[in-house]
């Protein structure tokens, strides 16, 4: 029976730990900093700004390029945060984009969210404009459209913020 029982529990922290396998890079607070809340938290925004830097060095080796026209202006930066509530090191990658062709101008920027360490896209915010259209809208949460309303940006905005 309890070569039965050390049998379970080693067949299940083995399907566990394949599914902590992707979580297992997120930072981890130092043992010595979760006696103080503040300490532990800078920690991991210290962590999760180096881990930041990292992405966007492999953002900017792999980010594709676009050139549709001799007249264009590309402009991007990124920010990072930790979210305490989801676990994740977030960066947050704003890019504008402008093009002129034959003598219109169109407008896109682009605002996404990424897990630093997993380098997938966990929500986005496009922005498009021509000068003779009204400004087009778009925002998607882990790959998927999702409607545009007050409650999904205030989602949107809140992964930066928690």
């Amino acid at each position: 029976m309890k070569a039965w029982i050390a049998c379970f529990f080693m067949i299940t922290g083995l399907s566990v730990a394949g599914e902590d396998a992707k979580r297992s890079a997120q930072p981890k607070a130092p043992a010595e900093a979760k006696s103080d809340p503040r300490m532990a938290n800078l920690k991991l925004q210290q962590v999760c700004s180096d881990a930041a830097d990292k992405f966007w060095a492999w953002y900017e080796a792999n980010r594709p390029v676009l050139k549709f026209s001799e007249h264009e202006l590309h402009s991007h930066s990124y920010s990072n945060h930790y979210n305490r509530d989801m676990g994740r090191c977030l960066v947050r990658v704003a890019r504008s984009d402008w093009t002129s062709i034959s003598n219109e101008t169109f407008s896109t920027k682009s605002y996404e969210i990424f897990d630093a360490y997993e380098k997938v896209c966990i929500a986005s915010l496009v922005i498009e404009q021509t000068a003779d259209k009204p400004e087009d809208i778009a925002f998607k949460k882990f790959g998927e459209i999702i409607e545009r309303s007050q409650a999904n940006l205030d989602w949107y905005n809140g992964l930066m913020k928690k």
